[in-house]
């Protein structure tokens, strides 16, 4: 996006990755977080999840991500994002070959 952001093409499925990464990521958090609260701790289980993830996290990540920009640019805020992106993947796939190693 940071390069190619004046294509619709790009922006579209731009779109359709982040949909698909955010539903899959999603799912999988509501299913951790059903495995840690058992029972009738499953909604305080789901509250604690959204209020960091989406309370902390959203405005945290906010602030600090409207600072870069200002200082930054658009453009390597995306360049940043995408390389954070590529560690998170890479930090997933480790995380999975060791689980399965155990």
């Amino acid at each position: 996006i940071g390069a190619f952001g004046g294509f619709l093409w790009v922006l579209v499925i731009a779109q359709l990755l982040h949909a698909a990464s955010f539903g899959a990521h999603h799912s999988a958090s509501v299913m951790t977080m059903q495995q840690w609260f058992a029972g009738p701790l499953q909604a305080r289980g789901q509250a604690l999840y959204i209020s960091l993830a989406y309370g902390v996290g959203g405005t945290f990540g906010g602030l600090l991500m409207s600072l870069c920009w200002d200082r930054m640019g658009p453009q390597a805020v995306f360049y940043a994002a995408a390389l954070l992106a590529g560690a998170g993947a890479l930090a997933s796939t480790l995380s999975t070959r060791w689980q399965l190693r155990v």
